[in-house]
């Protein structure tokens, strides 16, 4: 939830009775807020442990919430989409044709008669039957 004050702020994270003190010492913008350091809350005389790493903890997840909140409109400005994951199972667009593309003629590379050969690593070997392997050569040889 995006918070307009610091007031809301520390209500919401059960905090409220440090509202004065923050707007005594111009805490008053959610900017600020988001930079809270364990120096500031010294400045500020909060000395409750559990106080401190509270308001530590949330001033950091306002923080990553906000980076996470500029990275998604960034993302939306340069791409027209509102999230990367907005629909994941969509085809990806198609590519753009390089400006060259109608000058550069392509050739046949030298190893394509390889790769199209039947036998190429590409595709599975046949598989033969040890027998007929040899019943071109004639008789099988026998075994004693």
């Amino acid at each position: 939830m995006p918070y307009k004050t610091p007031h809301q702020w520390l209500a919401s994270i059960g905090m409220a009775q440090y509202a004065e003190l923050f707007e005594r010492h111009a805490l008053d913008d959610m900017e600020i807020i988001r930079h809270l350091s364990d120096s500031d809350l010294d400045s500020l005389g909060i000395t409750i442990l559990g106080h401190r790493k509270k308001i530590l903890i949330y001033s950091a997840k306002l923080r990553e919430e906000h980076i996470i909140s500029s990275s998604l409109s960034a993302f939306a400005s340069v791409t027209g989409q509102s999230s990367p994951l907005s629909s994941p199972l969509s085809p990806p667009p198609p590519p753009h044709p390089h400006p060259l593309s109608s000058v550069i003629h392509h050739h046949p590379s030298p190893l394509s008669s390889i790769t199209k050969h039947p036998l190429s690593l590409s595709s599975p070997l046949p598989f033969v039957p040890f027998s007929s392997a040899f019943s071109s050569l004639g008789k099988l040889p026998e075994e004693n």
